[in-house]
């Protein structure tokens, strides 16, 4: 039996390891934040958050358009049109 796959397996193995992560905080749980957690109220470069259901739209402050402001609500920012 041939243990040619033996190499060609360690190499995979390492490509996986560096791989980057998710996209956010590397994999840890979300943030739970308020209808009115402005951006830089997080002191995150990256940050996966999760916005409370029912908050009032009409009250957000948001600043921008594709790329908000850091004063801007995040929530707010996420339903923004």
């Amino acid at each position: 039996m041939s243990a040619a796959w033996i190499p060609a397996l360690g190499l995979g193995v390492c490509l996986l390891l560096l791989l980057p992560g998710p996209a956010g905080s590397e994999g840890a749980a979300p943030i739970a934040i308020t209808c009115f957690t402005r951006g830089l109220d997080i002191r995150k470069e990256k940050a996966d958050v999760l916005c409370p259901g029912g908050c009032p739209l009409e009250e957000f402050s948001v600043y921008g358009n594709i790329v908000y402001a850091s004063v801007s609500s995040i929530c707010g920012a996420a339903v923004h049109r």
